[in-house]
């Protein structure tokens, strides 16, 4: 049974979301840096100070690579002396954020893997989130404690792998993209290459690095099975493809904002924990039926039951309802999952989802 957190583990938790969505990262002034002043002399004798930004570029695997000055301007200037202490005010609460992060997981919430956690850092950076992908797998799951204000067992969430998914439709419309989608992995970790699509060898929806992290790109499809198997192009993730799943529309409709617990707090999106367990218990009947196959289906059903428990105690049944019901309309396939999967829940957890 899910266990309610603590009243300053739910207050931590809701200011730490606060925090993570309202940081804006300077376009100009990456935070990697700092504001130095400068003093020259002039021609008359008298002196005057200047504002210069000493900053890194960007390096493979998170580390600061050339440092550059860059002129800002003159440190009597009230508009610029304003522009230097909001900087320093942005540091100073990645600093307590990061604080509030470690006492979270201090107190047994989830950590992801340190190279998901720089990763995802790197992608939201790069603008992933803000072009309405979504966060799905196991490393949503990892952020419902934040939404549920319940614990959630850490046996479910571990993993060795980011699934991020979007709809291609949106993947057009935006008309924007991020940078280069292996560059970005590459900043988290240089090690990371494409793995070529088994029907598309120019095509990848799948990234890989040296130790066999993976990061997966999933297109939502609801559509004619002739796309099933063959890479969709998505032009606001900048060279990435995505591997068309069923399914997927439903999970990622209406998704939310949450928190990762990795640094200071990454701000993510990612389905509503409601839909996310319904659809744990369909594609935990779609698993193939070997060894892999029948570990992740123990997984899905773990995390779904974790996930309804949790929304019975904080009394969301009526969304989860919605959701259920909105599931099953979608034909008998998708009622005959739900059913199956029911079985395999605790008897509470069963209960809930055939009444509902």
């Amino acid at each position: 049974m899910a266990e309610p957190l603590t009243v300053l583990q739910q207050t931590l938790f809701a200011e730490l979301i606060e925090r993570a969505l309202d940081r804006q990262f300077d376009s100009d002034f990456a935070e990697n840096g700092n504001f130095v002043t400068r003093t020259f002399k002039r021609s008359e004798g008298t002196e005057r100070a200047f504002y210069y930004y000493v900053g890194y570029d960007k390096a493979a695997s998170g580390a600061k690579g050339r440092q550059y000055s860059r002129y800002v301007g003159p440190a009597d200037d009230p508009a610029i002396t304003s522009r230097v202490e909001r900087f320093k005010e942005i540091k100073t609460a990645r600093k307590e954020t990061a604080s509030i992060v470690a006492a979270l997981t201090a107190g047994g919430l989830a950590r992801p893997p340190v190279i998901a956690g720089r990763i995802l850092e790197s992608l939201a950076r790069a603008g992933m989130f803000r072009l309405r992908a979504v966060l799905v797998g196991t490393l949503a799951y990892q952020t419902y404690p934040a939404l549920l204000g319940m614990r959630l067992s850490n046996r479910a969430a571990a993993t060795q792998d980011i699934d991020i998914a979007q709809y291609p439709s949106i993947a057009v419309a935006v008309d924007d993209q991020m940078d280069p989608f292996i560059e970005t992995l590459r900043y988290a970790d240089a090690s990371f290459k494409p793995v070529p699509h088994v029907n598309d060898p120019v095509a990848s929806t799948v990234f890989q690095n040296a130790s066999g992290f993976r990061v997966d790109i999933i297109a939502a499809h609801r559509g004619s099975d002739d796309v099933i198997g063959k890479p969709i192009k998505m032009p606001a993730l900048a060279g990435a493809a995505a591997e068309p799943l069923r399914f997927m529309d439903y999970l990622i409709r209406e998704p939310q904002r949450s928190v990762l617990l990795h640094g200071s707090g990454i701000a993510v999106t990612v389905p509503e924990p409601e839909r996310f367990a319904v659809h744990k218990l369909i594609i935990a009947t779609r698993r193939r039926d070997d060894a892999t196959g029948r570990l992740k289906s123990q997984k899905d059903i773990m995390q779904a039951g974790e996930i309804i428990s949790a929304v019975v105690q904080s009394g969301r049944t009526e969304r989860l309802a919605q959701m259920l019901l909105e599931a099953r309309e979608r034909g008998p396939a998708w009622r005959e999952a739900i059913a199956a999967s029911a079985t395999r829940l605790d008897v509470k957890s069963r209960e809930i989802v055939g009444h509902s």
